[in-house]
């Protein structure tokens, strides 16, 4: 089901736990339960358990997936936009790689260094906005302001957007082809 609809999502099972992830407006899930822990009907092998969930049983196991749509849409920024954040100062750029990587290659105008192992603490309430400004220079951002990540190729950047979302902002972007497109499309190395 999930697949058919072209979500991108990650699944992970833990025999009687349920996991879920959000991606963007999608909240993704998988619960896999052994033997009769869930009591339903005698078919497990399709049943509809409600308009978002499916339920299947494979090779003994009980799988419920589901989707959920009540989420902000977190879009992808483009190479357009973020060539443009020196007009929208109100929009933060944050570059997620690690400093030795900053200086092999360069960085993004506009954007601040925050490494990924770093983003947890500095955006949690243990870090001040007044340590904020003073580690990175800028205003400590609000869960509600528009912040766009990158790092090299938009992984590490879709990895601290999960733990943005986990901390409560509502509003980051992936520049997706991050550092890989920039450095192509303005004739730099990468």
């Amino acid at each position: 089901m999930i697949a058919s609809t072209k979500l991108l999502h990650k699944t992970i099972l833990n025999r009687g736990i349920l996991l879920s992830r959000h991606i963007g407006s999608i909240s993704t899930g998988i619960l896999a339960l052994q033997g009769n822990d869930v009591h339903t009907t005698q078919n497990w092998n399709r049943l509809v358990v409600s308009p978002t969930a499916n339920v299947n049983k494979v090779s003994g196991a009980l799988f419920i997936s589901y989707f959920s749509t009540n989420m902000a849409v977190n879009p992808i920024a483009t190479y357009e936009e973020v060539k443009d954040l020196p007009n929208h100062p109100e929009k933060l750029l944050i570059d997620v790689r690690e400093p030795s990587e900053l200086q092999q290659t360069g960085v993004i105008p506009t954007s601040i260094n925050i490494p990924l192992g770093d983003v947890a603490t500095a955006f949690s309430n243990s870090t001040s906005p007044s340590e904020f400004k003073e580690l990175y220079g800028r205003p400590k951002p609000e869960q509600g302001d528009y912040l766009i990540l990158s790092c090299r190729s938009g992984r590490r950047s879709q990895l601290a957007i999960d733990i943005l979302e986990q901390l409560g902002y509502t509003n980051a972007r992936n520049y997706k082809g991050s550092w890989t497109e920039w450095a192509q499309k303005e004739g730099l190395p990468y």
